[in-house]
């Protein structure tokens, strides 16, 4: 005669059952948690005229409306404020990587580095037009890179003409060490990648191998600050879809190497300004109006 199988008891089955209706409420209201962790700023500051991540994506740095000498930071870390005092500093500045430093240029057209810590100042680069070769230019941003160079971008003008250069330096040198192939183009992390607008669209141009790729459709987004991070190991994007009554806005990640796409994360289409922090843990949305100061709030991003 065959074994005769032993059947579960009732209680046994009401348990198992209440543990696994315990088990995902539990993963609905962590779920409900997250999502209002990350749709929550994790703060927010007002009456600023420009924001900037440091380059380890654990504060911000900005400048106040009422004290533009003043550069701010505030550490995501602490929650804390710090204050330094930086002559001249125009909106459009970075800083180094160990973020000790700040890169920013002044209304004379030099770039100055200055210790946060001990506010010394050296310049390491003074715009001559002789060199640029024009009629009238100015430096309209500076950035520090990861791969510690300095990103000067310049508007200049020559026989009624609008032109842009963007080229890097060495920071202890001011030696110019490489210039974007294209008037204007957005720099990859590393100082390697450019991305450029042809006629036909966005393009990849890779310093290194001398290569100039059409980007696909997937990842022709309206503008450059559709590029959100730029590196050689991935580029974040969004896409914008705008119909008469409506818009929906999708982000991606392309791999650089085979140009790939896939989706990333669900996030917001992120007003005026929007930035990821070089990390990919935050971004943060600097918006301003007409007759209104700007404001930035700072988010979590979602782990989906």
């Amino acid at each position: 005669m065959g074994k005769q199988s032993k059947r579960i008891p009732i209680s046994v089955l009401i348990v198992l059952g209440a543990m696994g209706i315990f088990a995902l409420v539990t993963l609905g209201v962590l779920n409900l948690v997250q999502d209002y962790l990350s749709n929550r700023p994790v703060v927010e500051i007002f009456n600023i005229i420009f924001v900037q991540w440091a380059k380890d994506g654990r504060s911000i740095l900005y400048l106040k409306e009422e004290a533009a000498s003043e550069v701010f930071r505030y550490d995501l870390d602490t929650k804390g404020h710090t204050q330094y005092s930086v002559a001249e500093c125009n909106p459009g500045f970075g800083t180094s990587p160990d973020g000790r430093r700040l890169v920013y240029y002044d209304g004379d057209n030099r770039v100055n580095i200055v210790d946060l810590n001990t506010t010394q100042k050296k310049v390491v680069y003074r715009l001559s037009l002789h060199e640029q070769q024009q009629e009238n230019a100015d430096i309209k941003f500076v950035d520090w890179l990861p791969n510690d160079t300095i990103l000067v971008h310049i508007i200049a003008t020559k026989n009624n003409n609008r032109q842009s250069s963007t080229f890097l330096l060495d920071p202890n040198t001011g030696v110019i060490v490489a210039q974007s192939p294209k008037d204007e183009a957005l720099i990859g992390n590393e100082g390697t990648l450019f991305i450029t607008r042809e006629r036909d669209g966005f393009h990849l141009y890779d310093s290194r191998t001398l290569t100039d790729r059409l980007l696909p459709a997937i990842a022709q987004p309206i503008n450059y600050d559709d590029y959100l991070y730029v590196s050689e190991e991935q580029i974040i994007y969004r896409m914008t879809v705008q119909s008469s009554t409506s818009f929906r806005t999708t982000f991606y990640r392309m791999d650089p190497k085979t140009l790939k796409v896939k989706r990333w994360r669900n996030l917001p289409y992120g007003g005026t300004y929007f930035r990821l922090a070089p990390d990919l843990r935050h971004y943060f949305i600097f918006s301003w109006g007409e007759d209104t100061p700007g404001q930035v709030a700072v988010y979590r991003v979602p782990d989906k």
